[in-house]
C-alpha cells in the first residue's frame, strides 16, 4: 500500500524522532483511504477480485525479482523504497491522467502514448552524419567515436561510459548509440540529462537538426520559452508525464523525479522504464548527490530495463561498473590533442597583474578567453581592461550578474567576432567552460579543479582550426589572496589539482590523460567522503531512504516501537523535502534588459492565467538570482520593488549595467591591490 501525505509525496514510515506518521494516519483515520469504496468500485467496474488476486501474485513475483537484484543490507532496503516511489508515480499518473481526460471528455484508454520509428530516425541521423566534412584529422576521429558508439549498441550491457575529449562529438555519437539500442531492444524513449541549462538549448537544436526536425522531442528545463498560449498548454501537459519519445531535461528535473517529495515529480518516474538515458557532462554532479545518483542508476539498469550512458571528457570516480564505449580512450586523447598547457601557478598574480597579462595575451593572439572563479574577479578584470585594450577589440563580460538573455546576446557577439576574425577579449566565470561551442586561440583559467581546467581548454582551438597544426595555448594562473571560502568546491578542486599538476612536469604525461583524471577524482572522492550520502541533521538522505538507522534507534526507546510492525522504515517525506540538487537560497529579480519592460507591462495589465504563465516563463530569461544578503541590501537601497500583486520583484534601471549586469552602486567595483 502506498500512503500519500495530505500535501503530496509519500509519508514517513518512521521519522527522525522515532514516531510513525504512517501508523498514525492508518490508525487515526480508518476511512481516510476509502478502502471499502475502492474495492467495491474495482470489483464492479474493472475486474473481479479473483482476477485481482492473480494480478497481485504476478506483481509479487515482479517486485521480488527487483529486490533480489541487490544483496541484503542498506542497498536492498533502498531499492524497496524506490519500488514504493515507483508505485506512487504510477498511482499519481493514473489518477491525474484519468481526471484530465474526464475534463477534456477524452477516453483515457483511447490512445497509446506516441511512439517513435527508431529505425527511421537512425537512418535520418546517419544521413546527417554522412554530410559532415572529412577534411581534417579531427573530422575522422569524430567519425571513429561515432562508429564505436554504434557498434556498442549491439553488444550486451546496460551501463556505459563515453569518455571523449571536449569537441569529440559526444552529443551525436551518443544519440546514434541511443537510437540503435532503442531500435534493437524496442525501448520506449530516449532521455538526455544535462547539468547546465546553458547547453540544453544548443543540444536541442543540434538533435532536432540531426533528426530532420523530428517533432517528438520534448525540452523540459527552466530556459525554455514558449510564447504561443495553446502550445504552452500542450507543453505543460507533456512535461507532466514525460511520455514523449525523446526528452531533453536538466539533472535537477531528472533527480527531482526520483527523490523530491512532490507528487508532480514522482509522476514522471515511471516514464523512465525501458529507456536509454544519457547523462552528459556527468562530472558536474554535486558531491552530495553522488550516492543517490549511483543508486538511481543501479535501480534503472537492474530493475527498470534501462540502458545508461555516462558522457564526459573527465569521468568522475563513481561506484558503477560500466563498459567503455570508445575502444582506446587514451589514444583518442592523444590524437585529439589541440592545446598546450602552461602551468603558471608557482607564483601567484595580483588581480591588477592578471588584468594586464590578459590584455597582453589578447594582443599577442588576437583573441583570448579568461575564465575566473568569482563574479567580482570577472568584473574587476573587465573594468581594468577597458582602459588598456585597443579600441577595435570587442571586450565582453559574462557572469550570472547578467540575465540569461543578456548573456546569450553577449555570447552571440563574441561568436560573430571570432567567426569574422576580429579581436576579442572575453572575461567570464565558469558558466562558459562546459558545452558552449566556441573556440579561442588562447584561454586562461584561474586555478580550480582539474575538470574545470580541462573543460576550459575545450574552448581553445576546439576544432583544430589553427593553421599549420599549431596548438591552442591554455594558461593556468594562481591569484593572490583569492577569497574562496564561500565556494568550497573550488578550494577542494585546487587541492586535488596540485596532484595532477605535479605529474605535468613529466614530459610523457598529459594533463588530460585518463589516468591523471582518474587520480584526480579518486582524491576528490576522498576529500568529499563525508558529503557523498547527502548529509542531513546527523544522518543522511541515503540512510533515511534505506534503513533509516536514526529513526529506528529513536523508535527503540518508544514503548510501542513502530518499527516492530513495519516492513519499510524509510523517512520518505523528510528526505523528499530536504532534497535539492542545488542549494537554492536565492531570490529572483527581473532586470531591465531588452524586452523585460514590455513583458512587465503585459503582466501588470489584464490577462488570463495561461497568458500569465507564458509571460512568467518568458521573464525567466530576464532574471538574476541573488543571495539573501544581497537582496536585503538592494531592498534597503530602494533598488528593487514589487510589481503590483504579481509577486514579481523588479530591479530599477539605474542598478543594471549593460556591460556588467546587476550592481549595488555605481562604484561597486571590487578593489584588489
Amino acid at each position: 500500500m502506498v500512503v500519500r501525505g495530505h500535501h503530496g509525496g509519500m509519508i514517513d514510515c518512521i521519522d527522525m524522532s522515532g514516531f510513525s506518521p504512517l501508523m498514525k494516519t492508518l490508525q487515526n483515520n480508518p476511512d481516510a483511504i476509502h478502502y471499502d469504496e475502492a474495492v467495491d468500485h474495482f470489483s464492479r467496474d474493472i475486474c473481479p477480485l479473483s482476477q485481482l488476486d492473480e494480478l497481485f501474485e504476478q506483481a509479487v513475483i515482479e517486485v521480488k525479482r527487483m529486490i533480489e537484484c541487490f544483496p541484503k543490507g542498506k542497498d536492498q532496503a533502498f531499492v524497496c523504497g524506490m519500488i514504493a516511489r515507483l508505485l506512487l508515480g504510477v498511482l499519481v499518473d493514473a489518477d491525474r491522467y484519468d481526471a484530465a481526460c474526464f475534463e477534456r471528455d477524452e477516453d483515457p484508454f483511447g490512445s497509446e502514448p506516441p511512439s517513435a520509428d527508431w529505425a527511421q530516425l537512425l537512418e535520418c541521423l546517419n544521413g546527417h552524419l554522412n554530410g559532415f566534412p572529412r577534411d581534417t584529422r579531427i573530422d575522422f576521429l569524430r567519425k571513429s567515436v561515432s562508429d564505436d558508439c554504434l557498434a556498442c549498441a549491439y553488444k550486451p550491457g546496460r551501463l556505459y561510459r563515453l569518455t571523449v575529449p571536449t569537441g569529440g562529438g559526444k552529443t551525436l555519437s551518443s544519440l546514434r548509440f541511443a537510437l540503435a539500442r532503442a531500435m534493437r531492444d524496442k525501448l520506449d524513449r530516449i532521455i538526455y540529462v544535462i547539468p547546465f541549462n546553458t547547453i540544453l538549448d544548443q543540444n536541442a537544436r543540434d538533435i532536432r537538426e540531426a533528426l530532420g526536425g523530428y517533432d517528438g522531442i520534448l525540452e523540459h528545463h527552466a530556459n525554455l520559452v514558449i510564447e504561443d498560449e495553446d502550445e504552452c498548454r500542450r507543453h505543460t501537459r507533456l512535461t507532466e508525464r514525460w511520455q514523449t519519445p525523446i526528452i531533453l531535461t536538466s539533472v535537477v528535473q531528472f533527480l527531482n523525479a526520483i527523490y523530491r517529495c512532490e507528487n508532480t515529480n514522482a509522476r514522471r518516474m515511471p516514464s523512465m522504464i525501458n529507456s536509454v538515458i544519457i547523462f552528459d557532462e556527468i562530472q558536474a554532479l554535486p558531491p552530495k548527490c553522488i550516492r543517490l545518483f549511483e543508486m538511481a542508476v543501479k535501480f534503472l539498469t537492474n530493475c527498470l530495463g534501462c540502458t545508461v550512458v555516462l558522457c564526459t571528457a573527465t569521468q568522475p570516480a563513481l561506484n558503477l561498473e560500466a563498459t567503455e564505449m570508445v575502444s582506446n580512450a587514451g589514444h583518442l586523447f592523444e590524437q585529439l590533442d589541440r592545446t598546450r598547457f602552461h602551468d603558471q601557478t608557482r607564483h601567484a598574480r595580483s588581480m591588477k597583474q592578471a588584468a594586464r597579462d590578459a590584455v597582453s595575451l589578447q594582443a599577442e593572439y588576437g583573441a583570448a578567453l579568461v575564465i575566473v572563479n568569482m563574479r567580482s574577479q570577472a568584473a574587476f578584470i573587465f573594468d581594468s581592461a577597458r582602459s588598456m585594450v585597443s579600441k577595435d577589440v570587442l571586450l565582453v563580460h559574462l557572469t550570472t550578474d547578467m540575465c540569461a538573455r543578456h548573456r546569450m546576446d553577449a555570447l552571440d557577439r563574441v561568436k560573430r567576432a571570432l567567426r569574422d576574425g576580429n579581436p576579442v577579449l572575453c572575461v567570464s566565470t565558469s558558466l562558459i567552460e562546459a558545452g558552449i561551442n566556441i573556440s579561442f586561440p588562447c584561454v586562461v583559467r584561474f586555478y580550480a579543479g582539474l575538470p574545470s581546467i580541462l573543460q576550459s581548454a575545450g574552448r581553445c582551438n576546439r576544432h583544430g582550426e589553427l593553421p599549420e597544426g599549431k596548438k591552442g595555448e591554455v594558461y593556468i594562473w594562481k591569484i593572490e589572496d583569492e577569497h574562496i571560502r564561500y565556494i568550497p568546491h573550488v578550494a577542494i578542486g585546487q587541492r586535488c589539482t596540485d596532484y595532477a599538476l605535479s605529474l605535468l612536469a613529466e614530459e610523457s604525461t598529459r594533463l588530460d590523460a585518463p589516468e591523471v583524471v582518474s587520480g584526480y577524482f579518486g582524491k576528490e572522492r576522498g576529500e568529499c567522503k563525508d558529503l557523498l550520502d547527502y548529509p542531513l541533521d546527523g544522518s543522511s538522505l541515503y540512510s533515511l531512504l534505506s534503513t533509516n538507522r536514526t529513526g529506528r534507534n529513536a523508535a527503540s526507546h518508544i514503548i510501542e516501537n513502530p518499527a516492530a510492525e513495519l516492513v519499510l522504515c524509510q523517512a520518505f517525506k523528510t528526505a523528499g523535502k530536504a532534497f535539492h540538487v542545488i542549494d537554492d537560497n536565492t531570490r529572483s529579480i527581473v532586470v531591465p534588459y531588452a524586452q523585460a519592460a514590455s513583458l512587465l507591462d503585459r503582466l501588470n495589465s489584464r490577462h488570463d492565467i495561461y497568458e500569465e504563465y507564458s509571460i512568467l516563463r518568458r521573464l525567466q530569461g530576464y532574471t538574476v538570482n541573488v543571495y539573501a544578503n544581497k537582496y536585503d541590501k538592494l531592498q534597503e537601497m530602494g533598488a528593487i520593488y514589487q510589481l503590483g500583486e504579481t509577486g514579481v520583484t523588479v530591479l530599477r534601471d539605474e542598478f543594471y549595467d549593460m556591460d556588467l549586469g546587476l550592481k549595488l552602486t555605481a562604484g561597486e567595483m571590487p578593489l584588489y591591490d
